[in-house]
C-alpha cells in the first residue's frame, strides 16, 4: 500500500510578495552601481571631448596662425580651467625640431559623481605646420 501522494505546495500570495522584495533588495545595489558607472563614464567622456577641442584649437592657433607656443599654452590652460570642470589642467605644446608639426597635449582630472573621486583625462593632438615654401 502506498501512502498519500505528496503534492508540491502552491505559493501563497504572501510568499510571492516576499520573493519579489528579496529580489529587489538584492538587485538594488547592483542597479545603483551601474547607474553611477554610466554617469561617471558620461562625465569623463564630456571632459575628454572638451580637452580634445581645446587641444585642436590650440594646435591650429600655433600651426596655422603662428602663435607663440608659450602664450598659447597659458591661454589654453586658463580657458579650460575657467570654462570646464576639468581640474589640474596642464597643456604642453611641442614643436618638431624641423618646425614641421605641432603636438598639443592636454591632461587633467575629470570630476567624479562621488565627491572626491576623479578620473584622468589625457589627450594629444598633432597638426602639421602650414606655411609658404620657396620652390
Amino acid at each position: 500500500m502506498s501512502g498519500p501522494e505528496r503534492r508540491p505546495r502552491k505559493l501563497q500570495h504572501d510568499d510571492v510578495g516576499a520573493a519579489t522584495t528579496v529580489s529587489l533588495v538584492l538587485m538594488l545595489p547592483v542597479l545603483t552601481l551601474l547607474l553611477f558607472a554610466a554617469v561617471q563614464a558620461a562625465l569623463w567622456n564630456h571632459a575628454r571631448t572638451e580637452a580634445r577641442a581645446m587641444a585642436r584649437a590650440t594646435a591650429a592657433l600655433v600651426a596655422r596662425a603662428g602663435a607663440n607656443p608659450a602664450d598659447a599654452e597659458r591661454d589654453a590652460e586658463a580657458n579650460l580651467s575657467a570654462r570646464t570642470d576639468i581640474n589640474n589642467v596642464d597643456v604642453t605644446i611641442t614643436v618638431a625640431p624641423g618646425g614641421e608639426s605641432v603636438v598639443v597635449r592636454v591632461t587633467g582630472n575629470a570630476p567624479g559623481i562621488v565627491v572626491g573621486s576623479t578620473s584622468s583625462v589625457d589627450v594629444e593632438v598633432a597638426m602639421p605646420v602650414e606655411g609658404w615654401s620657396s620652390l
